[in-house]
């Protein structure tokens, strides 16, 4: 019994991350949730085992819609893309076929800002009319849940029309903001490649925001990732950035996975942002007691852990931003790391963090 309360207790844990219940045998909650549930059970956990097994009516028809959107917007999926696609319409065929509804069309609205999307939202109500059989209502709102999906794996342009759009683009706008300031205001980038990267950022962030504050995000996955110590810097700025926005709006709890969102931000922060970048050098002074053996082991290990914006120097100067010493200097203005003994291993990246610590 102690093992089946054990069961019964990870599954209402889990089930909590979508806000939904299990009660008498059933998912009780949100539709679009249960979907998304769904989905993320199949394609994380089967996918990697077996198809799930849906009834062959629902697999023909999850077909032809696959085909029909392929076709009309002409995209080039990969691999998991389709897989996803096809996923997508299986789980929610099998659910419309149950008399399982979404009920939120009023609240997320997905704009496209093309004519071929609004004439898409017209063609596809109308094909799954025909193709599944549903009421013209039910498959207004299965319309959107699909433009819905397919603006969230960037697989169309859209935009998110919500009752959280302007905290979406004050999030971006602001985080953005904090960015330039930090990173791109630096003579070794030009105007044009300045605007071009702050555009395509904000772009981005838009989608991200977008995907967690509305609840839309499929691939809600428990990511956990270390970054290396050379990443500290943004590590610092987006851990700063979110808890203070989300807990100032209140909406921490709000998102499906808060670890997911930190994730996403790092990712568009290092792809999108070379560390050579970073507008301030920081001076280092390695100067240990035994001499020059120890200081350039100290200074080789520490580069090691990867290229970042540190100069490492043997003497003091007025640059010097960091020393790093086995002995105290109390005079020194700059900031002082104490060794009382040569790193191990394990420390080195602890050490490059310190360090990079403003």
């Amino acid at each position: 019994m102690s093992r089946a309360y054990e069961l019964k207790s990870e599954l209402e844990s889990f089930l909590g991350l979508y806000h939904l219940e299990f009660k008498d045998g059933q998912i009780i909650g949100d539709e679009f949730s249960i979907r998304k549930l769904l989905f993320n059970i199949y394609y994380h956990f089967f996918n990697m085992i077996e198809a799930p097994v849906f009834e062959e009516e629902i697999k023909i028809d999850s077909k032809k819609m696959v085909n029909f959107v392929i076709s009309y917007f002409n995209l080039k999926l990969t691999p998991t893309g389709e897989v996803k696609l096809k996923l997508f319409f299986e789980i929610n065929y099998f659910r419309m076929k149950n008399n399982h509804q979404i009920e939120f069309y009023s609240s997320y609205d997905v704009i496209g800002d093309s004519e071929k999307i609004k004439h898409f939202n017209e063609a596809c109500q109308i094909f799954i009319n025909g193709v599944i059989k549903q009421p013209k209502l039910v498959s207004k709102k299965e319309t959107q849940n699909l433009i819905l999906f397919l603006g969230i794996e960037n697989l169309i342009d859209s935009d998110f029309n919500s009752s959280q759009n302007k905290c979406v683009k004050s999030m971006a706008d602001t985080f953005m903001d904090k960015v330039s300031k930090m990173y791109l205001e630096t003579d070794q980038i030009s105007d044009d490649l300045r605007g071009q990267l702050i555009q395509k950022m904000h772009t981005e962030l838009i989608k991200i925001n977008s995907r967690y504050l509305i609840h839309a995000n499929y691939m809600t996955t428990q990511t956990e990732i270390t970054f290396d110590a050379k990443y500290q810097t943004f590590h610092r700025c987006v851990t700063d950035f979110l808890f203070t926005n989300v807990e100032t709006n209140h909406i921490q709890n709000e998102f499906q996975n808060f670890n997911q969102l930190y994730l996403e931000y790092m990712l568009l922060l290092i792809n999108s942002i070379p560390l050579n970048y970073i507008s301030r050098t920081i001076h280092v002074c390695v100067d240990i007691s035994e001499g020059d053996l120890y200081n350039d082991y100290v200074i080789k290990m520490l580069t090691l852990q990867g290229e970042s914006a540190i100069k490492f120097e043997k003497r003091l100067s007025s640059q010097t931003d960091v020393y790093i010493s086995d002995v105290v200097m109390s005079h020194l203005k700059c900031r002082q790391i104490l060794l009382g003994k040569l790193p191990e291993d394990q420390d080195w990246q602890i050490l490059k963090a310190q360090i990079l610590e403003q």
